[in-house]
């Protein structure tokens, strides 16, 4: 099994996305080798998830 996004071979635990929203919406492939990710990094980086800080004035 492969990372969706960085392609790294995974070994022991792997992320997915459960939303079913997003399963039928965003992943394409059948077998759901598009929903396996290496990292919260990878899955982050797939799903174009971005970090903001509140600037306190």
């Amino acid at each position: 099994m492969k990372c969706a996004e960085c392609n790294q071979e995974i070994k022991g635990c792997y992320y997915r996305v459960g939303d079913n929203f997003l399963q039928v919406n965003y992943f394409d492939e059948q077998d759901g080798s598009d929903n396996v990710f290496c990292s919260r990094d990878c899955l982050c980086d797939a799903l174009s998830v971005v970090m903001a800080l509140i600037e306190e004035d």
